[in-house]
This record gives C-alpha cells, structure tokens and sequence, in this order.
C-alpha cells in the first residue's frame, strides 16, 4: 500500500510538472507575442468644425482592428481625442457631436429649457448682454467669444476627473498641446484637469477666451503644433496614424478663404512652423487625409457637422487596404483580434450636454440692449443693466430705460428671502403717448405719464413661477383729445378727470415649457392672474374693490417637423362695468401680442392698434405655421371673440372674428414680421410690420 501511495504521488508530480510547464510555454508565447505587437499613436489635427471628421476616421479604425495605445490632438482633435481616451465609443462621440446645437454654444446662448422663468423673460426681450466688472479671477475673459459653455460642457462629459490627474491613466493614455502666450513656447498637456486643458487647447487667440493656468496663458496649439506627431512618438508609439483635414488641390485663390472662420484658418496655416509640420507628416506611417473642400472651421451648422463625420469616415474607408497593410506592420495577423471591446461611459443628461455644468453665479455687472421697429410706434430702443452682490442672499439690483412714444426709467431690486422665495421691488416712472380706436376708428388721443411701486413675492420653479404682491398706480393725463368726427364715447361712461391713483393686490400662476418664445414648435404656456383692484387699500369708487380675472393658454402641438398648430384661449373679465377708469379698460390688438400698450392688452388677429373693447372679454383662436428652412416661417392666424359689459349679454352682444397671413423670419436682433390681417370689429384689411422683440 505504502509504494502504491508513493508511486501515485511520483505520477502526479510529473503530471504537474507538464502542466506548468505547458502553462508557462503559452504565456512566454503569449508575452512574446505582445512584445512583438508595435504600439500604435493616432494624432489628431485641429481644424475647428472640420475637426469633427475625425470620429468618422476612428470609425473605420476600429472596424479594422486596429488598437489604439495612445492617442493625441491639437484643438478640435483634443476634443474628440480626449473624449475617447475618457471611454466614449465612436457611436456615443457620433451622437453627441450630431445632436449638440454649436452656434448656441460658442455664443454662449442658453438653452431656453434650461434657464429660470426671469432669465427667459429678459433673454427675449434685448439683442445682446455684455458682462461688465466680473471676478476676473472666475471667469474667462480676453476673447470675443468666452466660450466658458464650452468649457462646463467638457466638465459636464469628463465628471470623473474633473481634478488634476495624469491623463496618461485613462482608459487610452492622452495628451494635448497648446502654447503659451507669454513665452511663445509650445506646452505638451500630459496632466491637469482634463476639461481645463482640452479647452485651452482649442482658444484661438482673439476669437475664444484663453485659459489662464499655472501662471501660462493658453491658447489654440495649433499655432505651433497642429499635428503633433512628435509628441506620440514621446508617449512611446512605434507605429503612427494621423488624421489630417488639409486636402488640397492646387493652390489657394481668393474664393477659397470666404469668410471670418477661412481667414482665421489661413493665419493659422501662414503661423505653423511648416519645416515641423513637414517634419511630423514624415514620421507618419499612414496620413488618412479628409477633404474637407467646401467648408471651414466654423461650419458648425448640423447639416456641415453630419457631412464632415461622414467626410471622415469617406477618406478612411479610402484607405482601408493601407489600414489593413498597417495591422500587418504592427505585427498583426488576420486572426488577432487586440482591440479590447470597451465599456461604453454613461452621457450626461441632455440638458447637462447642452449648457453644461453650471458655475456658480458671481458678483458682476450685466449691461444688455434691444431695440425694435413698427409701422404704427416706428422706433424704440431698451437699455438696462442688473448688478449682481456676491452676499450670501444674492440680492440683485437693475436698471432699465425704454425709449420711444413709450418711454419709461425703471429701477428694481431682488433679494432671496429663502432658498425658494424673492422679494422683488421696483419703481417705474413712465410717458405714454397712446391713441385709442374703437371698431377701427380712433376715438381719443391719451397722453399721460404715470408712477409705479410694485412689491411682491415670486417662486420660479424650472418652468413655473408663482407670484403674489400689490401695485400702487399713480396716472397723470397730460391730454385727452377727442378727434371731431367722433360724437360719443359710450364705451368710457367718462373722461372728465385729470388723473387715476390705484393701490392693486395681485397672485398670478404661470407655466412655459415651450422650447422657444418666437415660433414655437412644441410645449405649453398658460398665465392665470388675479388682481383685487382699489383706490383706498379696500374700495374702489366708494364700493367694493374690483376683482379681475384673466387667463391665457396656448399649446403647440408638432403635426410634422415643420408644421404646428397651436390653439388658444384667453379672456379678462371684471366683476363690475360701473365704473370710470380708463386705465383699467380691457384692450386688444395684435398677434400674439401681450401687454404691448397696457400690462392687460390681449392679442387678436385682425386689429392692429389699441382697441377698447367692454369689460367682460373672451377670445379663442388657431395659428398652423409652417417652417421653411431654418428660420422662415409662415403662418395662418383665426380669432373668434366676444365682449360685453354684462354676461347676461355675453353671447348676445359683439362677435369678433378676425384672421391674418403673415410671415416671420427670426434674425440676430429679433423676428422680423410682416402679415395682412382683416376681422368684422374694423371692417378693413390691415397690415403689420415688426422687426425686433417686443418690450
């Protein structure tokens, strides 16, 4: 027993020993053959826009199994260079870049999803904001664009290393290039904070902000290295596949550089020490050139985004067999397989993608401008500007000036009362010049100017803002002329008095998640307010205080991309009809035009200018516009309204119909709009001119 035990032992030593060794014989093999593969630098140019054609190129690397063990760019190739070192798939990196809305990026323009129910108010109301006195410290500056969206959309896509790091640990080692200005000296990114550093690698000098870092001011790499080869090479790469966007034929003429971005491009070009670019372009086993004739770096339109992925793609699947041909330099055979599949990284939200993670919101001043034009006002012209404290209730302080037939001086303030509440103060003084109409023709001239004091309390809430407080009015006519022809005034019981004082308490409720203010194409807006009006603080005439309601609704529905058709219902309607004040008389006039002469004037197709209507007023319609390219618009606008002064006579008493073609084209400085316009109330066609928001 005891030899049959010893002899069992010899024979499972020896087999043991057999299979370490065949273990050992197919890891040396399998080491051998690692050591054998050459490791593989792709480098990245910039380009601006056409940069985006790289995804298209790594597309087709990856289908021919090609592995990627370091990976480089300068601007826009640090861009799509860093997102796939970080874990993006070229599926992911296609989408993103598909679906982001450029222009609105680099201009630094929210996303109106996005924005609190104040800042869309604002938006749309002036052409441009300029930031004055901000922390310079905290925020980009020295550019005529910030790009600091661009920059909290790249710490929104890299949220894992968003400290500084080696960026030669992500799931692929990468590195990126820029210069800095104070020495002119070219400054290889191995590390850092990843959003920060691609950032500074795409600051074209005098277009985008530069990033200040470590006592460097970094700018666009481009303008020393823009296919920097040199620096893969130091990463250790023995094989190099760069990706270019330089495909030309013949020389450069006049037409070729059309435009700002081709100007920048050219200087650009002229700028880069060419003896290292030629250099660099010799040390690379395999250029895969995109020609990217036709466009320039700041095609950032979607269609020129999608052709240029595609472009991409085009020129690499044009070189497959020299891909193929590298697999085999590289010292692989058809059947390895070494591109290990990759956990594909979760995309931020969209909204995150968009507008990035915000920073927070410092002291500073913000001066912004409108300015508008009508064939009925002619000219008008809004200033202002809002002072943010950096205190720890974030109060606010504005000021705003309208110029025109209705000019005012406007003086506000805001302070957080609570992480949800703001108390909101403000003084207005104004100068009114207004006619008024009645069933098309003009019964009165009204000229007066007028004092404000509103206190009150709002909450906004991602699209809903509730609101309560109280209005003191104090209205002085400087003239009330009636023309000749005009006999009565039955529809004002009186005018004979020289001013109106007014001491209103107020709660509305509103909702807007459309996704833009002009030409909507989808969501819901609707406003319900309440005002308890007085002269006293509780009477009104020696009576009851007046109770008005008002409402409007509007829902845009897409039947097709380019189509929509939005209903509409509104009204205002007053507890009393026994009463004088022509201030507070309900008016209509316009398409989709609110409180443009008085805060309770409603829209109705069909009447143009000031129309006073009776005290109980209610009107529902439908708009079916139509988009033509990006920013044409036609529309067909239908009212149907009654008014009367009592609601017993509500349906008995004067049917409005009215109707109007139009068409709307949004440009930098607002929609222009033009539309011809009938209804039963003038008896006329009417016709309407905008250019400009309304304000």
């Amino acid at each position: 027993m005891k030899d049959r035990v010893l002899n069992l032992m010899k024979g499972c030593g020896l087999n043991l020993l057999i299979l370490i060794f065949f273990i050992g014989c197919f890891n040396g093999a399998a080491i051998a053959q690692e050591k054998q593969r050459k490791k593989v630098g792709v480098v990245l140019s910039g380009g601006g826009a056409l940069g985006v054609a790289h995804v298209g190129a790594l597309k087709v690397l990856e289908e021919a199994g090609i592995p990627i063990d370091y990976i480089v760019g300068t601007s826009m190739g640090s861009i799509i260079g860093g997102m796939y070192a970080y874990g993006y798939t070229t599926t992911q990196l296609d989408s993103i870049l598909r679906a982001q809305d450029w222009m609105s990026l680099l201009l630094n323009s929210t996303d109106r999803s996005n924005q609190n129910f104040i800042d869309r108010e604002l938006e749309e109301r002036y052409m441009f904001t300029v930031p004055l006195l901000r922390d310079k410290s905290k925020h980009l500056y020295g550019g005529v664009l910030s790009g600091e969206r661009v920059l909290n959309m790249f710490y929104a896509l890299f949220p894992a290393h968003t400290d500084s790091m080696d960026f030669r640990n992500l799931d692929i080692p990468f590195a990126c290039v820029a210069v800095d200005l104070l020495t002119n000296k070219e400054i290889h990114l191995y590390e850092g904070v990843l959003p920060e550093c691609v950032r500074a690698s795409m600051s074209i000098p005098g277009v985008f902000s530069p990033l200040r870092k470590d006592g460097m001011i970094l700018v666009d790499g481009g303008f020393l290295n823009n296919y920097p080869v040199d620096l893969v090479k130091q990463m250790g790469a023995d094989i190099v596949i760069g990706v270019t966007l330089d495909a030309e034929v013949g020389e450069k003429t006049a037409e070729d550089v059309p435009n700002t971005a081709g100007v920048v491009l050219q200087i650009v070009s002229n700028i880069i020490n060419n003896d290292k670019l030629k250099h660099n372009k010799e040390m690379t086993d395999l250029i895969i050139n995109v020609n990217t004739i036709g466009y320039t770096p700041g095609s950032f339109t979607t269609p020129a985004i999608n052709e240029l992925i595609d472009k991409g793609e085009a020129a690499a699947r044009k070189a497959y067999q020299d891909i193929l041909d590298i697999r085999k330099e590289i010292g692989l055979t058809d059947e390895d397989t070494c591109v290990v599949a990759r956990d594909a990284v979760q995309v931020p939200e969209e909204s995150k993608l968009v507008n990035g993670t915000a920073l927070p919101y410092e002291k500073g001043l913000e001066v912004s401008g409108g300015f508008r034009a009508d064939n009925e006002e002619l000219a008008a012209v809004l200033l202002g500007a809002n002072y943010q404290f950096d205190t720890r209730f974030l109060p606010c302080i504005g000021a705003e000036i309208r110029l025109g037939k209705r000019s005012y001086g406007q003086l506000t303030g805001w302070m957080e009362v609570s992480d949800d509440w703001t108390l909101e103060g403000t003084y207005r003084f104004a100068y009114n010049e207004t006619k008024l109409y009645r069933k098309g023709n003009r019964v009165l001239d009204w000229d007066y100017h007028e004092h404000l004091a509103r206190l009150s309390f709002f909450r906004s809430v991602n699209y809903m803002m509730l609101g309560f407080g109280a209005n003191f009015y104090w209205r002085r006519f400087d003239n009330l002329l009636t023309p000749m022809k005009v006999t009565s005034l039955d529809f004002l019981p009186s005018v004979g008095y020289d001013e109106e004082r007014n001491l209103d308490y107020f709660a509305l409720a509103s909702f807007d998640n459309r996704d833009m203010r002009i030409y909507s194409h989808s969501g819901l807006y609707w406003l319900l307010r309440y005002s308890f009006k007085t002269d006293d603080g509780a009477h009104f005439e020696d009576k009851t205080g007046l109770s008005i309601f008002e409402a409007y609704v509007e829902q845009n529905c897409p039947l097709s991309e380019r189509l929509t058709l939005v209903p509409a219902v509104w009204g205002r309607m007053m507890s009393t009809s026994d009463f004088d004040r022509l201030g507070d008389r309900n008016v209509i006039g316009g398409v989709g035009t609110h409180s443009h002469y008085l805060p309770q004037q409603m829209p109705f197709a069909g009447i143009n200018r000031f129309e006073v209507v009776d005290d109980k007023f209610a009107a529902l319609g439908a708009t079916l516009r139509y988009r033509i390219g990006k920013k044409h618009h036609v529309s067909a606008i239908g009212n149907y309204g009654r008014s009367s002064r009592h609601l017993d006579d509500f349906f008995s008493e004067n049917e409005l119909v009215g109707c109007a073609l139009g068409y709307g084209y949004k440009t930098p400085i607002g929609p222009l709009d033009f539309n011809f316009n009938w209804s039963n109330w003038t008896e006329k066609i009417g016709f309407w001119l905008n250019l400009g928001y309304m304000f």
